[in-house]
């Protein structure tokens, strides 16, 4: 053996060594249970988090609305981007799956997308939010109106989002909204 290869064996083995030790100390071993039920816990977490919105997406009633218009002046054209600001599903994501870090909630999207085949392309939709407000924080108006509004339906609460955009008269500051309820 070359010398350094002879020290690097002789660090592991003295780390071995430490490591078997400490493994016998009571504290360590509840350190290295709880750290294995934290891992556990965290993996059940994100697959009922994952469970939940597929199952949230799978029950909507979907309210879709046109948030991103884009022109093609190569074949004058426009293409659309849709979603519902009810669950949150979208062809942004869809369409963009392969460039995005998908958060979890994302992902469990694009899977009930794929799963169902439902892939909001709604050219009759009558709601356009084309470029003016991001489909986010549409999302994120649309579930602020209702829990204030319980029994208003979906249109009203389009004209709410509609009118809180234009003039901010409703809503003294859009994007508090939007922070406070990430």
């Amino acid at each position: 053996m070359t010398s350094s290869l002879e020290k690097i064996n002789s660090e592991r083995e003295i780390l071995e060594t430490k490591i078997e030790l400490y493994e016998k100390l009571d504290w360590i071993k509840e350190y290295i249970m709880l750290k294995k039920r934290l891992e556990e816990a965290n993996i059940n977490y994100e697959n009922e988090l994952f469970n939940s919105k597929v199952d949230e997406c799978s029950k909507c009633e979907h309210l879709i609305v046109s948030f991103s218009e884009d022109y093609n002046d190569f074949d004058r054209s426009k293409s659309y981007e849709y979603g519902c600001l009810k669950c949150g599903i979208n062809t942004y994501i869809y369409n963009n799956e392969k460039t995005l870090d998908l958060s979890l909630e994302e992902k469990a999207i694009l899977s009930y997308m794929k799963k169902s085949k439902m892939i909001p392309r709604y050219r009759n939709t009558n709601i356009y939010f084309n470029n003016y407000i991001e489909f986010e924080k549409a999302c994120k108006l649309y579930t602020y109106f209702k829990e204030r509004n319980k029994d208003a339906s979906d249109e009203m609460i389009i004209k709410m989002i509609e009118e809180s955009v234009s003039s901010e008269k409703e809503i003294k500051n859009p994007k508090e909204i939007v922070k406070n309820n990430v």
